[in-house]
């Protein structure tokens, strides 16, 4: 009886969370004209739950990039140019009233976008 309660209580403590940052997943295609072909978004978006931190991590030099926020209604909370040679991580603390919202990022030609849920 010990061994199963000890069981549970260890299934229990690795299910959850270590930490409370989610993931952004991005929706839209990010085109970087190299040599090589990069499959991936270079944008690793975050959003801290328990301070409701957003946080953007560039990876590498896309140049001068819009960043948007919007809330649920789709009003814009946030907007701001940032250019991604200087600053490799953008973050912005957002207002309750976001959440359920967007963030977009766009260069002018490649638009990427996540919601705003936790």
């Amino acid at each position: 009886m010990l061994k199963k309660l000890i069981v549970l209580m260890v299934t229990f403590l690795v299910s959850m969370p270590i930490h409370g940052r989610q993931n952004i997943n991005w929706m839209g295609d990010w085109k970087v004209i190299k040599k090589s072909v990069v499959p991936d978004i270079p944008i690793i978006g975050s959003l801290e739950e328990t301070s409701r931190e957003l946080q953007l991590e560039f990876v590498g030099d896309l140049g001068d990039v819009e960043v948007t926020v919007t809330d649920a209604l789709g009003q814009i909370v946030c907007q701001e140019t940032v250019s991604t040679a200087t600053t490799s991580v953008w973050s912005y603390t957002l207002d309750p009233s976001a959440m359920g919202g967007t963030v977009t990022v766009t260069d002018g030609e490649n638009v990427v976008y996540g919601m705003l849920n936790i």
